[in-house]
């Protein structure tokens, strides 16, 4: 490998981070109106990608990589630029409008505070006021500002916004058409469970075991080539055999990143992966 020390790893992550970068200033001037990328609307970025959803989940490594080096990096400039960047991602996972992306994100911020901040919190008393005096404070503003957004028909028109609402409105997740996607993937499943139907296999799922009662929530136009749920559609292409060898993959990371907790940099690459995964 080219990546021998320190120093070279920390120019590959800056490479990926300038990469990343770059499709971040491609959103930006999408949500602008600068420019438009492969004919999208701009209610949800795409980046340099053609799809939001896609595009949100590269941004979860591009947050966790750029943190890692802002944490390696010596010069506070170069610091700073890095948290800069960081903070740009985060603000177009926003606009992609991914509410899967957006729970990754939120479960990989509460395990970097508790990982990190977890044995002091439990042995410093003076830390742990502190801590849930700004977790009171915190949570104040973010009343405040669900007040405001309330109250502004303007602010819960805007796309992003109103999909994060959504998150909270079990109204919204029950009429989800998803729902009868994972129904299908199942059904694939339950046939063939032992090596499934091989990969990419869920828009010939989709057509065999689509039922009439399904078009209530599916348009007769509208064909679904993945079920949007990695799980099961790992299931339903690969078996419990496929299963079990991909997923054994990210247990084999989480092994190694969970036994090398020594720095800052080991609990943001727990904390990347972990909203990756989720």
């Amino acid at each position: 490998t080219f990546l021998k020390d320190k120093r070279d790893w920390l120019w590959f992550l800056r490479g990926v981070g300038m990469v990343g970068f770059g499709t971040i200033f491609a959103s930006i001037g999408q949500k602008m109106g600068w420019w438009r990328l492969y004919n999208m609307d701009m209610t949800r970025v795409s980046g340099t990608d053609s799809n939001s959803l896609y595009y949100a989940g590269y941004l979860i490594l591009v947050i966790g990589l750029v943190f890692i080096v802002a944490s390696l990096e010596t010069k506070r400039f170069l610091r700073l630029l890095w948290i800069v960047v960081a903070g740009m991602a985060i603000l177009m996972l926003f606009f992609t409008g991914a509410r899967g992306a957006w729970i990754g994100f939120i479960v990989g911020v509460l395990f970097f505070i508790a990982s990190s901040l977890g044995t002091k919190f439990i042995q410093n008393a003076h830390f742990r006021r502190k801590i849930l005096l700004m977790a009171l404070c915190v949570s104040f503003m973010l009343l405040l500002v669900n007040v405001v957004i309330v109250q502004s028909r303007g602010l819960r028109n805007i796309v992003a916004i109103n999909r994060f609402y959504s998150l909270f409105d079990p109204s919204v997740f029950l009429k989800n058409s998803r729902i009868y996607t994972w129904q299908i993937a199942l059904e694939g499943f339950k046939d063939r469970p032992i090596l499934g139907w091989g990969p990419l296999s869920f828009g010939y799922l989709f057509e065999r075991y689509f039922q009439s009662d399904y078009f209530d929530r599916i348009p007769i136009s509208l064909i679904f080539y993945h079920p949007h749920n990695t799980v099961l559609e790992t299931l339903s292409d690969l078996g419990i055999i496929g299963f079990l060898s991909y997923f054994l993959i990210f247990f084999a990371a989480f092994f190694l990143i969970f036994t090398s907790f020594k720095s800052k940099a080991g609990y943001i690459s727990g904390a990347t992966l972990l909203a990756y995964f989720v």
